[in-house]
Parts: C-alpha cells; structure tokens; sequence
C-alpha cells in the first residue's frame, strides 16, 4: 500500500490502517466507507477477495469476474457524503491489473 501511494502521489501520513478490511466481506467494506468524513473527495481501499470483487460488483455499474492480485479498480461515485455510498451509486471509471497491462505489451518504457 505505502508504495502503491508514493507511485500515485500520497503522503504516506494520508493513509488510514483499518483492520477491519482484511479479508472483509462487501457490506463491512461499505460500513467502513460510509464512516469516511465528508471532508475526503477521494477514497483508495485495499483488500482481499473475494469480498473486494463482491464489492466493487455491489457498487460498480458493470461486472468483474475477479480484481486479481495488484488490480486496481476505479469506480466514480457523485454523492454528497460517504454515508449515501449503495448499490450502483457508482460508475466503473478503468479497471486494470499486470495481466492486462502485460498483454497489450507491457509498460511504456519496457
């Protein structure tokens, strides 16, 4: 997680540890979302499956099969508070993970 937000350009005293994401099922991860102040815009969760899978497929507007390992989802949500964050409230913006990225012929500069 600390290098994934010192690639993306997170101060590493932005990120919050919480315990009950591991290994969480989809409706702990909504919990823990909708306890989010409203004063953050933007939301970055790290999990396991299969409940992130499940849980991008609860809130996301289109299916994945799985968010495989190192996988990162982006799904755009226009709500005015964390606490309104439900089924389809958002909009699956890019999906991608190394499989994919490796596919179409790997990182610029490989």
């Amino acid at each position: 997680m600390k290098r994934i937000a010192r690639e993306i350009g997170i101060p590493e005293n932005a990120i919050v540890w919480d315990g009950r994401l591991y290994h969480a099922e989809p409706s702990a991860l909504l919990a823990v979302i909708r306890e989010t102040g409203c004063f953050h815009e933007h939301v970055m969760v790290c999990g396991h499956n299969p409940g992130l899978t499940d849980f991008c497929n609860l809130v996301g507007d289109s299916y994945i099969d799985n968010l495989p390992t190192c996988g990162v989802i982006s799904i755009d949500c226009s709500l005015e508070k964390w606490q309104d964050l439900g089924a389809a409230s958002g909009s699956v913006r890019f999906f991608e993970y190394p499989k994919k990225i490796r596919s179409i012929g790997g990182l610029p500069g490989q």
